[in-house]
Order: structure tokens, then C-alpha cells, then sequence
């Protein structure tokens, strides 16, 4: 049994503290530059981990990719819950 579900990390976080003084609003200085990557991880109930990481939207078609990588990893039947929007969990079984 797998679990899967979707996420996305952004670089443009403002992380950490700054100052200025009184009466006037602190500036951070950034590049500008930022960047995104989106990873599809499937976790075991033991801790193991399989995953994809890609660039833009989440689609059947990475989806589907997905799959069919992980499926080439066994030699049995899997079962995949998958986390659906609104937390809703949908279990699959990969032949």
C-alpha cells in the first residue's frame, strides 16, 4: 500500500527579519529571479518513498507517467490512496 499526493515548492518565501528606523518602512532586496518545482511522492506505511519532480501544472498526462514509473517498481499488484482536492482520498490498485 502507497500513499500519493501533490505538492509544489516556491523560491520566493521571504524568510528571516530586517529593520529600519523608526517611522520608515524596511525594504528587503531581492534578485527577482524565483522559481518553482512541483513533486509527486507516493510514501509506504514503513517510510519508503518513490517520487517524480516536473515543471508546470499537474495533468493526467504526469500523472499517468507517474504511474506507470512506479508500477515498474513491483512485481505485484499495488495499492494507491491518492489525496484528492478538499482532502477526499481515492484508492487505486496498479496491476
Amino acid at each position: 500500500m502507497l500513499f500519493a499526493d501533490q505538492t509544489g515548492v516556491r523560491s520566493d518565501q521571504v524568510s528571516g527579519r530586517t529593520w529600519a528606523p523608526r517611522g520608515e518602512t524596511p525594504t528587503v532586496r531581492r534578485t527577482g529571479n524565483r522559481f518553482s518545482v512541483n513533486a509527486m511522492p507516493a510514501i509506504s506505511p514503513r517510510g519508503r518513498m518513490w517520487f517524480t519532480v516536473y515543471r508546470g501544472s499537474f495533468t493526467a498526462e504526469v500523472f499517468c507517467d507517474f504511474l506507470d514509473r512506479l508500477n515498474r517498481q513491483f512485481d505485484r499488484p499495488v495499492h494507491l490512496v491518492v489525496a484528492r482536492g478538499g482532502q477526499r482520498w481515492v484508492e487505486a490498485v496498479m496491476a
